[in-house]
């Protein structure tokens, strides 16, 4: 019953420390700084200059680079469409009939 009630107050201690321990975040883009940080446990920062997709998690003892998209080796390079050439529209002339009906409206 004495280690039940320890493990108890050890594991609500460890909750309120969880609690009371700030959240960080921190976007400077003059130097390409974009982190994501809960102190002293985790830390997400973005690399853009890796990728667009790159994110490196640091937990405790431990690093990850993440690729949202796919692993940077394995990207495909798509081929880029043919450029199709724009026709502009032909522009048809106001019939004589639309072009009567305004003038007069103007002049009433």
């Amino acid at each position: 019953m004495v280690m039940v009630g320890i493990l108890l107050g050890v594991l609500i201690l460890i909750l309120i420390w969880l609690l009371w321990t700030p959240i960080r975040l921190e976007i400077d883009s003059e130097n390409n700084l974009f982190q994501l940080e809960w102190r002293h446990l985790a830390r997400v920062n973005w690399l853009p200059e890796q990728a667009l997709d790159c994110l490196c998690v640091k937990a405790l003892f431990w690093e990850w680079q993440f690729y949202l998209t796919s692993a940077p080796g394995k990207r495909v390079k798509t081929a880029l469409a043919p450029k199709v050439e724009k026709t502009r529209p032909v522009k048809k002339p106001l019939p004589v009939k639309t072009v009567w009906r305004l003038t007069r409206r103007l002049l009433q």
